[in-house]
């Protein structure tokens, strides 16, 4: 016999009077948002000139995850401004400043000038430290070109800023020298491309011939040559003549015009200033300049005979020295026993000792190597 088994499902219902009270459920209470701040713990550049700095950024309240912009790591010497933005679009700012310590410069006998003579057939020190070459200079203006005010600290020596290159992208630029090789690595010209309002043409400015040993020759030139030494040189129809002493220095200069004769210590150059009457009578002016150098240091130019008469221009005097070679650091004029107004040089160099930047107060120059 088959059982058959019934479910039953009772549902019970209660029901409550309508005088009965019902409490209410408490509602969640809002969720406070604190607002978004940061701290910050900096790292400064190490070494002069180096990019190790770095900015570690702490975040809190806001909505995470958070954003920071610009990069915090590999940081330059400057002034920085960091934002930092959370999921929400609520933004705070941080600003800093990533130091460096002072510029160091390079030991005297490690500066180079700006161009090096590698064209002597000569195993000598100077030639092996020849190891880049100028290719082009450049001149500006002084009150247009952006300094890098943390490394041009000093009235002589200074390491130069690779920051000035990004400041001065477009700064006008003036004259514009670019210097040419042979294939024995020897300077065989110097064309310029002159700036707006410079007086001149553009176009060559120098030649250089050589002979079998690397010795100047130019004899398609302006240039007379003797023991390796410009002694004469012919332009516009007018002859300067050039006198040395035993050191290969410049100590007597007759133009058709005015003549100059040089005195040197061991610190100063005096240039005494005369007027050419004739062949044979040369009258002092009363104008004197004083050059004042360091003989420990390259100056601008190799101590080379075909650097030595021109190429660089004084804009004190309003000319080009006859010994560029030398590491100026300050001019003056004085007329009859009376200054009349000075001039200050600061030299910028890389790490290896290249003479980078000249500012001499008027002008500033930036070399280029390869």
């Amino acid at each position: 016999m088959k059982k058959i088994i019934f479910l039953l499902s009772i549902i019970i219902s209660t029901s409550c009077s309508s005088d009965q009270s019902v409490t209410p459920v408490a509602p969640e209470p809002p969720v406070v948002i604190a607002p978004l701040t940061a701290t910050f713990a900096q790292v400064d550049v190490v070494v002069y000139g180096g990019n190790t700095g770095s900015v570690t950024i702490t975040p809190s309240g806001g909505t995470p995850p958070y954003t920071i912009s610009p990069s915090q790591t590999g940081l330059i010497a400057g002034n920085y401004t960091f934002n930092i933005t959370d999921s929400k679009g609520l933004t705070a700012v941080i600003t800093t400043k990533i130091t460096q310590p002072i510029a160091t410069i390079p030991q005297s006998g490690l500066l180079k000038p700006a161009v090096k003579n590698i064209n002597k057939k000569l195993n000598t020190g100077k030639m092996k430290e020849a190891v880049k070459r100028l290719v082009q200079s450049i001149q500006y203006d002084k009150n247009k070109f952006k300094i890098d005010e943390s490394s041009d600290y000093s009235l002589t020596d200074n390491l130069y800023s690779a920051n000035e290159d990004l400041l001065n992208v477009g700064t006008p630029k003036g004259d514009v020298r670019s210097y040419t090789y042979n294939d024995l690595g020897q300077l065989t010209q110097i064309s310029i491309q002159k700036g707006p309002g410079s007086i001149g043409s553009s176009g060559i400015e120098f030649s250089y011939e050589y002979d079998s040993n690397g010795n100047v020759i130019n004899n398609d030139t302006p240039y007379t040559y003797e023991n390796g030494l410009i002694t004469n040189v012919l332009l516009d129809g007018y002859w300067t003549t050039y006198t040395y002493d035993s050191n290969g220095r410049v100590i007597h200069r007759k133009g058709k015009m005015n003549s100059s004769t040089f005195e040197y210590t061991d610190q100063e150059v005096k240039e005494t200033r005369y007027e050419v009457l004739s062949s044979l009578e040369e009258v002092a002016n009363g104008r004197v300049v004083i050059t004042k150098y360091d003989n420990a240091k390259a100056g601008i130019y190799n101590n080379e005979p075909y650097y030595k008469i021109a190429t660089t221009f004084s804009s004190l005097l309003g000319q080009t020295l006859p010994n560029p070679y030398l590491h100026v650091i300050e001019q003056k004029i004085v007329d009859n026993g009376v200054a009349q107004k000075s001039q200050s040089y600061k030299y910028f160099y890389d790490t290896d000792g290249y003479l980078i930047k000249v500012d001499d107060a008027v002008y500033v120059t930036i070399y280029i190597y390869q």
